[in-house]
């Protein structure tokens, strides 16, 4: 039963994340900005939208967003979304690493851990050069991934996550990790279970999901040799906090040279 990642997940990942707080995520990347003195109206590539959580925030807010994402399933979501209030929305089916649009911004944003599905050297490189290539000099691109030095203290741990379908039955997501310390890659095996009336448990999605932790000093490599510069991590969830190193999330932000 084992499927492509964010296949028929897809149709159950505004439940799951449904407490997500992208209005929290997007002033965040808000405040970088404005550091840097982009303001709005400004357009905004991300990478990785999914089914447009941070896309809609920066559209109501007034940014035109083009957004960006490999599976037509997270997408066809995303698109049934669209309403005249985030008409600064165009979404495009890409991998990333082959991305090809006839303009440049002023920022990027790729979140929610898809630096982290980036595992080889080779995706991670072509990745930074395909934002490089779409931003202007002085763009600021602004990410998240998982953190090595995090993982290796503190390991990974199965996750469970109670949640209700749409037509309010009972179903939990099982998040299991299996760590190859040396690859520092991670194969997180998803399954989503319903629960019938006697509480027994019907498998209804089966995914694996492989994923990549990265050191702060491998990303500023990354970063620097794909045209980067003035490379910092920041405190998740509080840009003003000073980075600590049992923080899960990398949150990293960069400015094009």
């Amino acid at each position: 039963m084992n499927q492509s990642p964010f296949g028929q997940y897809s149709a159950y990942y505004d439940l799951i994340y449904r407490d997500k707080n992208y209005q929290q995520e997007v002033a965040e990347f808000e405040n970088i900005l404005k550091t840097h003195g982009i303001i709005l109206p400004a357009d905004v590539l991300e990478l990785g939208c999914g089914t447009g959580g941070h896309a809609f925030v920066l559209a109501r807010r007034g940014y035109l967003v083009t957004a960006v994402d490999r599976s037509s399933e997270m997408l066809k979501i995303a698109r049934n979304k669209l309403s005249s209030a985030a008409a600064g929305i165009e979404f495009v089916q890409c991998e990333i690493q082959s991305l090809s649009l006839e303009k440049r911004f002023r920022a990027a944003l790729s979140m929610f851990d898809v630096v982290s599905y980036q595992v080889e050297d080779v995706l991670i490189k072509d990745f930074l050069r395909t934002v490089g290539q779409h931003l202007h000099p002085g763009g600021v691109f602004y990410f998240d991934c998982w953190n090595g030095l995090a993982v290796e203290e503190l390991g990974c741990q199965s996750r469970i996550v109670n949640f209700q379908s749409l037509d309010g039955r009972q179903m939990i997501r099982k998040a299991n990790p299996s760590v190859n310390w040396q690859t520092k890659r991670v194969d997180v095996h998803i399954e989503l279970f319903l629960k019938d009336e006697n509480a027994a448990e019907e498998l209804v999605v089966s995914e694996h999901h492989l994923m990549r932790y990265f050191f702060p000093e491998e990303l500023s490599r990354f970063l620097l040799a794909a045209g980067f510069k003035d490379v910092q991590f920041h405190q998740f969830q509080d840009e003003n906090s000073e980075f600590s190193k049992l923080n899960w999330k990398l949150k990293v932000s960069a400015i094009k040279i």
